[in-house]
């Protein structure tokens, strides 16, 4: 069901009077002829008393003007100026207004001066349909939107009330209103399914390393610190076997004054190095953005530890163990924390034989990777869908001529 024309209005034919282009019964006018804004404001200096409930920017979701919380507060201890609303009215976000914070009221309070509040003219316009056109790529389209050095992009009250809108009767504009609800609705759980499954794809890898370093043959083997099972370049020049330099014209990353530049290709880190991030949050094995090429060797900043794995234990293994327990545990320093090396050293590695390391670490590495594989296919899902309210608002708010 398309949200414009009926096909009665359409064998309406359109106006050539002060109308032209529009079907019988629509007008086009400014905003501001549906829009009375309200001033009404509640100031410290009045010495105002009570509580009231405060719905700021922050309370309101993006594109759906959906609240998504509040603030009681009480009114004698305001430090500012605050407009009020009342149930019914447009409130709109006017800083960053591509960010369509527009929420219909449903109860009266107090919001920022960052947003206007608008009350409806009844007798000509549906509150929900001009909510709606408000939200949409039209309106943004129309509306002329100041950006200024050093101040984040707005929209004047007058600008508000002079962006164009063509108007259909009420009984299509509640028509339409609602036909917008019940699809955004629809939208709405689609991306609350999706998200539903990205947080369960997300928290699959956890799981899977709990499943294999918490297997019996993991717990019952024998386990040494981390300092006897690794060589060390920590904050050193890292050496390159032959094979490696001679592949030096490959990617590398230059960490400088200038930033990043390109990458460090796979070769440098798979299979023999790790890096591991000092502030414990992740390890940075294979691709890295902070070594850098100097003379034929890479050399590592003082942010990471660069550690190559002995012959008793896989890097596949080591990295996939450091990855399943919290690293950020070990990290001390109030001021700048960091995970040190002698801290580093001393977490027990469970060491089973290198048979069992590579069958358990393998069959692992395949389940992550099928599991990455399906949050990037949930995540591209959920872009799609993220799409679909502006595609939608589109769709609603074309001219109907076209």
């Amino acid at each position: 069901m398309k949200p414009r024309m009926r096909d009665s209005d359409a064998n309406k034919g359109t106006q050539s009077g002060p109308n032209p282009g529009l079907p019988d019964g629509w007008r086009r006018m400014r905003l501001g002829d549906a829009l009375r804004l309200r001033k009404d404001v509640v100031h410290p200096r009045d010495n105002p008393t009570g509580r009231d409930v405060f719905v700021g920017l922050e309370h309101i979701e993006s594109h759906t003007g959906r609240r998504i919380g509040s603030v009681e507060v009480d009114k004698a201890r305001l430090t500012g100026r605050k407009p009020q609303f009342r149930k019914g009215d447009i409130v709109y976000g006017y800083l960053r207004p591509y960010l369509n914070k527009v929420w219909i009221a449903e109860f009266d309070g107090l919001c920022s001066v960052d947003q206007y509040v608008f009350e409806v003219n009844a007798a000509l316009a549906d509150v929900e349909f001009i909510a709606w056109f408000m939200r949409s790529p039209t309106y943004l389209r129309r509306a002329p939107i100041d950006t200024t050095p050093g101040q984040l992009p707005r929209i004047r009250t007058e600008e508000v009330a002079g962006v164009e809108i063509e108007l259909p009767p009420l009984a299509e504009q509640r028509r339409i209103a609602a036909w917008l609800r019940e699809q955004l609705a629809e939208v709405a759980c689609a991306r609350a399914a999706v998200q539903s499954q990205l947080g369960a794809a997300q928290a699959l890898p956890a799981a899977l390393r709990r499943d294999v370093f918490g297997c019996q043959s993991v717990q019952e083997c024998q386990s040494k610190p981390f300092a006897e099972l690794v060589n060390s370049f920590d904050g050193q020049r890292v050496p390159l076997k032959q094979s490696d330099r001679d592949k030096r014209e490959g990617p590398f990353a230059y960490y400088g004054a200038s930033g990043i530049i390109d990458y460090v290709d796979d070769f440098l880190f798979d299979g023999e190095y790790l890096l591991i991030a000092e502030d414990g949050a992740n390890l940075l094995s294979r691709s890295s953005s902070i070594a850098f090429r100097a003379s034929g060797k890479f050399w590592v900043n003082n942010h990471a530890h660069v550690v190559q794995p002995r012959n008793d234990v896989l890097i596949g293994w080591l990295e996939q163990y450091l990855e399943s327990i919290d690293l950020e545990r070990f990290v001390t320093g109030s001021a700048q924390p960091k995970l040190s090396q002698a801290n580093l050293n001393m977490i027990p590695i469970p060491v089973p034989s290198l048979e069992v390391q590579n069958a358990l670490v393998g069959g692992l590495i395949d389940e992550l990777e099928t599991a990455a594989q399906f949050t990037q296919s949930l995540c591209q899902k959920l872009d799609s869908i993220g799409s679909l309210p502006a595609a939608l608002l589109a769709q609603a708010f074309r001219t109907p001529h076209q």
